[in-house]
């Protein structure tokens, strides 16, 4: 046996095996991919729609906030009382 059999492997065959198997993990990292990227782009277009949702009702919430303390000015003596128990309710 010289030394280039004895650095390559001892059968002719084992540098086709290996191809062979590096070829198979990585199509199998292939598939798992293709698994993955549309598990990933729906949890993205979730949280995106989360984050709409989220802006929306602080948006609505502020709107109501800005009309309760105009409704409130337009009573002088009692309309202190809505926005004190809104808050009060609110808050607990």
């Amino acid at each position: 046996m010289d030394e280039a059999e004895s650095i390559a492997g001892t059968e002719p065959t084992s540098g086709r095996h290996e191809a062979t198997t590096e070829l198979r993990e990585f199509l199998h990292i292939r598939d798992d991919r293709h698994r993955v990227f549309p598990r990933a782009a729906l949890v993205g277009l979730a949280a995106g729609l989360v984050a709409v949702a989220f802006r929306s009702l602080l948006a609505l919430c502020d709107y109501l906030r800005t009309h309760l303390a105009l409704w409130s000015h337009s009573i002088p003596w009692i309309g202190w009382i809505a926005p004190v128990s809104y808050s009060a309710g609110t808050g607990s």
